[in-house]
């Protein structure tokens, strides 16, 4: 779900309850709940269901019990402030793996041009001449 969505439903809460502070309701199903689940991720072979709680509550900034909670639909409600952490640690993790994965790129690339420019069997022909030509 977008942040529209989540900030229309805290709204909508704000005017059928009359406060600020009323807290969106959660189940096991919630944005909130699939957002945890997906800080934990990856898991280790034979990953524990509390080393993973352990891992997205250290990324959000909330206690062990309150991600323990909404991780399992039970928290009755979610406040806004705690839909900013979560969204903020998917935000900073999704810019984490980002980067992780132009790294990875660039290493790639590097190898590859290290290999060109080595004149491996591999890299001959009249294809790769071309190429080399080129000089992107």
């Amino acid at each position: 779900m977008s942040a529209d969505l989540r900030e229309n439903d805290f709204e909508e809460n704000r005017l059928n309850h009359g406060s600020e502070n009323y807290g969106l309701q959660i189940g096991p199903n919630s944005v909130p709940t699939l957002q945890l689940h997906q800080l934990s991720e990856p898991w280790p072979r034979g990953g524990r269901v509390k080393s993973a709680i352990n891992r997205a509550s250290k990324l959000v900034g909330l206690p062990f019990w309150r991600c323990y909670e909404i991780w399992y639909g039970r928290a009755r409600t979610i406040t806004q402030h705690e839909l900013h952490l979560i969204a903020a640690a998917i935000q900073r993790k999704q810019e984490e793996d980002d980067w992780n994965e132009l790294c990875a790129l660039k290493t790639k690339i590097e190898i590859l041009e290290a290999r060109l420019n080595s004149g491996s069997q591999e890299f001959r022909g009249a294809d790769v001449n071309q190429l080399r030509a080129q000089d992107c």
